[in-house]
């Protein structure tokens, strides 16, 4: 940055004190414009619809930079008017601002009118050349798709408002801001986001793709660059242990537990081995879903909670005569309703004659049985239930 060079017991003019402040105003704006992008940024300026919405809009107080200058607004701007929707079609104006610099703050000076006679008088003088912020509504054409209106030159562009057709107010869904904003260097807590905001992982591009099922399951030829779920992580994980305890039981290469499962030498797994742990394995299944089971002749399957609490029960009656009536009373009660009832009938004669056992009326514990064939018969029952 320049500077004036002051030499001793020289004559200090104004225009030495003019220049003086010319190189700060030079060196600020260069400083400012390698911070800002394309040297065009706002802070606030935000384009807001009147709290009782008309045609008409306002700026809120905030600050433009504008090829190096800073113009501030210190009040909220005034009515910016938008002209009258078109009857049958929409249209796109915009807001823009401007960089405009302002004599003011007019104050009361001592001035010398004469060098050499030294005459001083007092004279009204503005002190201030202050940098301010101007407005301007671009009006869009109607249309069917309509489209901004271009920004002039030595315009910047606050916000967009859309004006439907017919409309007699705007309110601020219609205000789009898209004002240039400036990066808030100064206490950013630089956590990676533009503005100083946290990073939301939802919104991230460019990121590398999620593993597939197949890719997270393949054990060989894998680029390693792709992300895995907490699913793929667990997919992969089974189809590693898949492959590898189909190895031990099958080909002998990892020496695994025998005949027991909680034996430890090196033998080779038998088939009975491998049933045992099967078994212990579908019991802890069930223990979990709370699954319970009666595998007898007269038994039930509970399949608990998590799997709608369905009761799947059989047996079989005493013999019933033919003619009468018999029931089977479940080994286990249901709870609501009975949904299925099966039925068939053991008996026969020499002649090929056989019982003909029906199902009648069911209760939460027990079915009506009625047997109309020409023999006795014991009948066997299943029964499907909640």
């Amino acid at each position: 940055m320049d500077r004036v060079k002051w030499n001793d017991f020289m004559e200090i003019l104004s225009d030495d004190l003019n220049r003086s402040g010319e190189y700060l105003i030079n060196g600020f704006q260069d400083m400012v414009s390698d911070f800002i992008t394309n040297e065009d940024a706002t802070v606030g300026l935000s384009v807001t619809a009147q709290a009782v919405p008309d045609m008409s809009v306002y700026v809120k107080v905030g600050r433009l930079y504008q090829q190096g200058k800073q113009g501030t607004l210190e009040a909220d701007s005034g009515k910016l008017t938008i002209a009258a929707a078109h009857e049958s079609y929409a249209r796109i104006d915009r807001i823009v601002a401007q960089y405009q610099e302002v004599e003011d703050r007019p104050e009361t000076r001592n001035i010398m009118t004469d060098v050499v006679s030294r005459n001083i008088v007092q004279q009204t003088v503005k002190t201030r050349i202050a940098g301010t912020v101007v407005f301007q509504v671009l009006q869009g054409v109607p249309a069917a798709v309509p489209v901004p209106v271009t920004v002039p030159d030595g315009w910047i562009p606050l916000a967009k408002v859309n004006v439907p057709a017919n409309v007699n107010q705007i309110q601020q869904s219609n205000i789009i801001n898209d004002a240039p904003k400036l990066l808030a260097i100064l206490n950013h807590n630089h956590n990676g986001a533009g503005g100083g905001q946290k990073i939301s992982y939802k919104n991230l591009t460019d990121t590398p793709a999620i593993a597939t099922q197949a890719e997270a399951e393949a054990q060989s030829n894998q680029n390693n660059k792709k992300f895995m779920t907490p699913l793929r992580v667990y997919q992969a994980i089974v189809a590693y242990f898949t492959q590898f305890l189909a190895a031990a039981v099958f080909t002998g290469i990892v020496k695994a537990v025998a005949p027991t499962a909680a034996s430890n030498d090196n033998s080779v797994p038998t088939t009975s081995w491998v049933r045992t742990c099967f078994e212990s394995m579908a019991k802890t299944v069930a223990e979990i879903l709370e699954i319970q089971w009666k595998a007898e002749a007269t038994g039930y399957l509970l399949l608990g909670p998590y799997l709608g609490n369905l009761k799947i029960l059989w047996g079989k009656t005493a013999e019933i005569a033919t003619g009468s009536a018999g029931a089977f009373h479940f080994p286990v009660n249901l709870s609501s309703i009975c949904l299925i009832t099966m039925t068939a009938p053991e008996g026969y004669s020499v002649n090929g004659n056989g019982g003909n056992i029906v199902g009648g009326k069911t209760s939460t514990n027990a079915v009506e049985l009625f047997n109309w064939g020409p023999i006795s018969a014991i009948c066997k029952v299943i029964v499907v239930g909640v």
